[in-house]
């Protein structure tokens, strides 16, 4: 630790976190958005990823949710649940009307998860 900066260490973390993010856009991403995908994250890399790949627009901007475009929050909402509703469907019987097996409850699962996330938000603490 710094002992002169107590706060450096985090910065430095700061700046890596950022570098990385830049590394993995698949596109040029503006400073504030790296800043704000940096600070939303809180140290957590993973979860930068994962804010980076969720990124609604091809400029970068943040998801909608964590930007605050309250419209488009509920337009992701409103087609997760549409969508959902026939993976449920189709994950309680298959064509032939038996219930699936284990890799069509996966699918589900990933669907109710992609769901609970348009509706609710990111679960970070999971």
């Amino acid at each position: 630790m710094d002992a002169a900066d107590p706060v450096a260490p985090g910065r430095r973390w700061a700046e890596t976190l950022g570098r990385v993010v830049r590394a993995l856009g698949q596109r040029p991403l503006s400073d504030a958005t790296v800043r704000r995908i940096v600070e939303r994250a809180e140290g957590n890399a993973f979860y930068a990823e994962e804010l980076l790949a969720a990124t609604d627009s091809p400029a970068g901007g943040m998801p909608s949710r964590l930007s605050g475009d309250d419209a488009g929050a509920r337009r992701w909402a409103e087609a997760a649940t549409e969508l959902v509703g026939p993976a449920r469907a189709s994950a309680a019987h298959s064509e032939d009307g038996t219930p699936q097996g284990p890799e069509g409850q996966a699918w589900l699962a990933r669907a109710e998860a992609e769901w609970t996330r348009a509706v609710s938000g990111p679960d970070v603490a999971a």
